[in-house]
């Protein structure tokens, strides 16, 4: 349990994106070129002069969420984290880039993780529904072991 306030940060925001305009998810949803996903989290993909970004501000799923904030590390934290151990691992994912979190009393108020985006955005399952089974076999192969290599990784950080 944490009653602390103030600012947890890690990476660099880039320069050419101003933090204000990603620290208010209103501002977010304005400047964002598309957004995935609006309901808690806010998805959305940015572009700046050094490269293509994607915000996820993470919102609440029920009511009594920020007064329980107090009792677990961000999600945004936890999102950094794992992109860390899965970058240890071997695991190819988006670059991460920036991960903030502000608290007030120990209550999570702003909780915000920035990644490079993936380009060419395509889901798995986009991927697999076109593709024919000589290519969708070696594609699952892959993902198995990097399955097994990101459990093996997990297993010693944790």
């Amino acid at each position: 349990i944490t009653f602390s306030s103030g600012v947890q940060t890690a990476g660099t925001c880039p320069s050419d994106i101003h933090p204000d305009d990603l620290l208010s998810r209103s501002r977010a949803e304005d400047r964002a070129e598309f957004i995935y996903d609006r309901d808690p989290n806010l998805v959305a993909r940015f572009h700046a002069d050094s490269g293509n970004y994607v915000l996820k501000w993470f919102g609440w799923r029920h009511g009594i969420h920020p007064y329980l904030s107090p009792t677990f590390p961000s999600r945004a934290w936890a999102s950094w984290l794992c992109a860390q151990a899965l970058k240890k691992a071997g695991v190819n994912t988006p670059e991460p880039v920036w991960v903030y979190t502000r608290r007030e009393r120990g209550r999570i108020l702003e909780n915000l993780y920035l990644t490079r985006a993936v380009e060419p955005q395509r889901s798995l399952r986009a991927v697999l529904k076109v593709a024919p089974p000589e290519e969708a076999i070696p594609i699952l192969e892959n993902l198995g072991q990097s399955l097994a290599r990101m459990h093996n990784e997990f297993s010693i950080v944790i």
